[in-house]
């Protein structure tokens, strides 16, 4: 339950755009089972249970479950507007009634959910009315799911407008890019400047966070991270990189995967080989597990560019750190959650620092991001990372000339 809170809380304290679906999930009868059937058959189901919502929050490195007490869990998933998080809460329901909790063990379950989408959410309010929304489900004698039916000024699209949307917007090169600095530990340079991407529609400027679940939805990926990679090569053009520098971009496991992405990313760095010394390629720690055999074939290639690789959202995926031995890596990025309120958490403290150390063994480099309060800045540092970004330090710089200007200030 720990866990699973402090992710959320991470997600929807942060300065950042957020939107997603907070499910919470509520079985009944279980004690009944353990009862009649004994506790081997009630952990059995619990087990199945638990391997299911893996697999339904597989479908997003940035979703993911927990279990909050005997029968209850909770999942978050990326999604883009309140009509797909209804669509995608039906689809959970469904999954789950004719899954692990079908008519086998004749328990009845429960769904509330609620749709979240702003720069900063209360984790207790949000949670508050997803348990609103899973009372009202209770109100039913058989399974059900309920959206909680909040308010959401925000314009929403059908599935069918969306790819329209993200198909014409990408034709008229709508992407807009930002740029957060990572600084050294010490806070004397720039290391990397990670990318992040904006969507100009119509007046409109979309977050990522909104328009991303969507541009996986339709299958775009591949097209929107080649075109983000793109664009950032042109800047560089316009605007020459700073010597030390990289610049991050990270990509789906669905462009990692993608045979025909990796063809036009390398005739892409072919045509600017000299700044291709100058980027960064990673991908979340979540999606390694089905994508590491092809990253690894790409990261061969790409290294031979000069490009660096790196995995992010370190600490929140499934896989035993073994990876990091098996891939040619040069950098890891311990997930904001872990960071958020480091200096009350001492367990997530000894977690990076065991984390520092097998990645220094390894000559990688290990940054911190997410971080907010001076607090969390010093332990960070103390725990020997060799960057970080967060907002504590600045906001996403909207143009490279400014990200430049403002490294120029500590350097």
């Amino acid at each position: 339950r720990r866990g699973f809170d402090e992710r959320i809380a991470h997600i929807l304290q942060r300065e950042e755009d957020h939107s997603g679906l907070l499910i919470l999930l509520q079985l009944e009868g279980l004690a009944e089972v353990n009862r009649d059937d004994g506790r081997q058959a009630a952990d059995e189901l619990l087990s199945l249970l638990g391997e299911q919502l893996r697999d339904i929050t597989a479908v997003s490195a940035q979703a993911f479950s927990g279990r909050r007490s005997g029968s209850d869990f909770a999942l978050y998933l990326p999604c883009s507007d309140s009509l797909q998080a209804d669509g995608l809460l039906q689809q959970i329901h469904g999954k789950l009634i004719t899954g692990v909790l079908n008519q086998r063990y004749g328990l009845v379950f429960h769904v509330g959910a609620v749709f979240l989408q702003s720069e900063r959410d209360d984790p207790s309010h949000a949670l508050s009315c997803a348990d609103a929304a899973l009372r009202q489900a209770q109100r039913h004698p058989e399974s059900t799911a309920q959206l909680y039916d909040g308010r959401n000024s925000d314009k929403e699209w059908s599935a069918g407008e969306w790819r329209q949307l993200l198909t014409e917007a990408l034709a008229a090169d709508g992407l807009s890019l930002q740029f957060m600095p990572v600084l050294s530990g010490d806070h004397g340079s720039v290391l990397q400047y990670e990318v992040f991407s904006r969507l100009s529609w119509q007046g409109e400027v979309i977050s990522a966070a909104r328009f991303w679940p969507m541009v996986e939805q339709h299958h775009l990926a591949a097209r929107y991270d080649l075109a983000i990679i793109a664009r950032v090569v042109r800047m560089l053009v316009k605007t020459p990189p700073k010597s030390g520098v990289r610049y991050c971009v990270n990509i789906s496991a669905a462009s990692v995967l993608d045979d025909e992405f990796h063809l036009q990313l390398r005739g892409l760095l072919t045509e600017a080989p000299e700044l291709a010394g100058y980027l960064a390629i990673e991908i979340a720690e979540p999606a390694l597990g089905g994508a590491e055999a092809a990253l690894a074939r790409m990261a061969t290639v790409l290294r031979t560019f000069g490009v660096a690789i790196g995995v992010d959202q370190v600490g929140t995926g499934s896989m035993a750190f073994a990876y990091l031995q098996r891939l040619p890596l040069d950098y890891i990025r311990i997930d904001g959650s872990f960071n958020r309120g480091l200096h009350k958490a001492q367990d997530r403290r000894f977690f990076i620092q065991s984390m520092v150390q097998i990645a220094h063994n390894l000559d990688l480099a290990v940054l911190g991001e997410g971080v907010e309060e001076s607090e969390d800045v010093q332990v960070l540092r103390q725990t020997g990372v060799d960057g970080m970004s967060g907002y504590y330090f600045c906001r996403p710089i909207a143009s490279l000339a400014d990200a430049h200007q403002w490294s120029q200030q500590i350097d």
